[in-house]
């Protein structure tokens, strides 16, 4: 008997009740059995989905299979020597099965302001596996780009302004290609609310990943390579993003955005010049982009670079982004952009005198033999359509 509760599978769940009246409120109780680490962890994944609406499954009758928003969770923890025992009860009220429920993307906002004349291209990407997607009168064009688990996941291209594409997914499909916050070991975080270690964070959306480093600021970028099917960087310090005026490791980390369709994680230190204060770095993933949103802030003005450090032969500005000039050992690139004026240095680019910069760094997939949607060119416009997602869920 096993429970599908969000990005949580439990094993013992015993219980289900229901009010038959309209709210359509339910309660599911059961308990985990393990050591304190493993019920610690799923009391807190648990705690994340407060407020969420996650599909949930129930091996022992289907039938309540479908959609729920998490209203509230309990727990009563009993420790046993070795082992702890968590009994839980999940109230949760239903939106409606998967053929009544069709999920909803709202995109507001504009393209970002930038020095570099480029128009952003707004793409949009649900789950991979969804159906009836639709943005109206005006179709979107398409395009499909590998997953860490090997599905090909579609994008969609040239979105229409002033449209919230609508589309429908299978509730075991829901989280394919959905970005994520989790640990070094890849126990995934859920929710906001968490104690984080920060030199153990990587945050990705299968496509791209960025992990802190224990005791260092920079970050590892690893990329999916659908020709090897593994995940690869550039090796060594060029396989790493640098975000300079931050000093030592990272002292602490905030996850501020936690949902399927984006995440954002928030790291700070100590500066590398005790005059300027504390540094900030937002780090931001949507699912289906090739890149990583960032924002650099310092509480002083100064010069502020974001480089890969191993390199040395970075182009030119090509209009609002930089990229390393061959193609590395995977046959990929590196690529830095902002939608400011930069000096654009041998590793990366600079912004003097201020006190944030706001930038892409991400991977361009088959370097200078990019298919089209994901050359740099492409990967900037994608990311001056600086607009907003939130995925609802309406019925039908």
């Amino acid at each position: 008997m096993t429970l599908t509760l969000g990005r949580l599978t439990l094993d013992n769940p015993n219980r289900w009740s229901q009010n038959a009246g309209g709210a359509r409120m339910v309660t599911i109780g059961g308990r985990v059995v393990g050591t304190k680490a493993e019920v610690t962890r799923v009391r807190e994944q648990m705690l994340g989905h407060v407020g969420d609406t996650v599909p949930v499954l129930w091996s022992e009758d289907p039938q309540h299979d479908g959609w729920y928003r998490i209203t509230d969770v309990q727990f009563q923890t009993d420790i046993w020597l070795n082992q702890s025992v968590l009994r839980y009860n999940v109230g949760a009220k239903r939106i409606g099965s998967e053929s009544e429920v069709m999920w909803e993307t709202r995109i507001i906002g504009a393209d970002l302001t930038n020095d570099h004349a480029v128009t952003g291209e707004t793409t949009h990407a649900p789950p991979q596996g969804h159906y009836n997607y639709s943005t109206g009168a005006t179709l979107a064009s398409t395009m499909t780009r590998e997953l860490s688990d090997q599905s090909s996941l579609t994008v969609y291209r040239n979105v229409p302004d002033g449209v919230n594409p609508k589309w429908g997914v299978a509730l075991a499909d829901f989280y394919n290609g959905a970005c994520l916050v989790e640990d070094l070991s890849g126990n995934v975080y859920t929710g906001t609310h968490h104690d984080i270690d920060p030199t153990d964070l990587r945050i990705s959306n299968g496509l791209i990943r960025l992990s802190t480093l224990g005791g260092q600021h920079d970050l590892t970028a690893e990329v999916w390579d659908p020709e090897s099917n593994v995940w690869v960087d550039n090796g060594g310090a060029e396989g790493q993003f640098r975000f300079e005026m931050v000093a030592g490791a990272w002292d602490a980390a905030t996850i501020l955005r936690n949902d399927p369709e984006e995440c954002t994680v928030r790291l700070q230190s100590d500066t590398n010049v005790g005059t300027l204060g504390r540094g900030t770095l937002d780090l931001t993933v949507r699912r289906g982009e090739r890149f990583v949103r960032t924002r650099l802030s310092v509480d002083v003005a100064a010069a502020l670079d974001i480089d890969s450090p191993g390199s040395t032969d970075a182009t030119a500005d090509q209009g609002g982004w930089v990229s390393k000039n061959a193609n590395d050992g995977n046959g990929n690139r590196w690529i830095i952009g902002s939608p400011t004026t930069f000096t654009a240095t041998s590793s990366g680019i600079q912004k003097a005198s201020t006190t944030f910069v706001d930038a892409l760094v991400g991977v361009i997939i088959g370097g200078s033999g990019a298919a089209a949607g994901d050359a740099g060119a492409d990967l900037i416009a994608q990311y001056m359509a600086g607009r907003a997602y939130k995925d609802v869920a309406v019925r039908r």
